[in-house]
């Protein structure tokens, strides 16, 4: 169901203060959808401003009223440049829509796929192991 909601959307918005994984972020990129999404933590891992509209932010103190809070920050979105942002989603044509998402989708994929993964982490291992040599 939830990708049925994701395939009908006309954008993904995820005002966040802090993603991990950003899964609904990338399942959004792959079936075609804008997104726009807070600039800063795990999602910026496979986003850019060119795959998606980020928004901007200033990192404010977690607090103590969250467990193991103190002294880690997060993410505090700006509302107005999120507002600005869902206007120029909404004045997108067809083909600037399609473009967009089209080149999201194929970034995510170059750097996000099982084989794009495989070989990174091949990479990595190859580099320990010459180094443990």
């Amino acid at each position: 169901q939830l990708e049925d909601l994701i395939k009908s959307s006309d954008c993904y918005l995820s005002l966040h203060r802090s993603e991990g994984l950003g899964r609904p972020l990338a399942e959004a990129m792959l079936n075609n959808i804008p997104i726009i999404c807070t600039g800063w933590s795990g999602n910026l891992d496979f986003m850019n401003h060119n795959t998606a509209f980020l928004v901007d932010y200033k990192l404010i103190n977690v607090g103590e009223d969250y467990p193991n809070g103190e002294g880690c920050v997060w993410a505090e979105p700006n509302i107005d440049d999120a507002a600005l942002k869902m206007r120029q989603v909404f004045r997108l044509s067809r083909q600037e829509k399609t473009t967009m998402c089209d080149y999201a989708r194929l970034e995510l994929i170059s750097v996000r796929s099982i084989k794009a993964l495989s070989e990174s982490y091949n990479t990595r291992f190859l580099q320990i192991f010459k180094h443990l040599s």
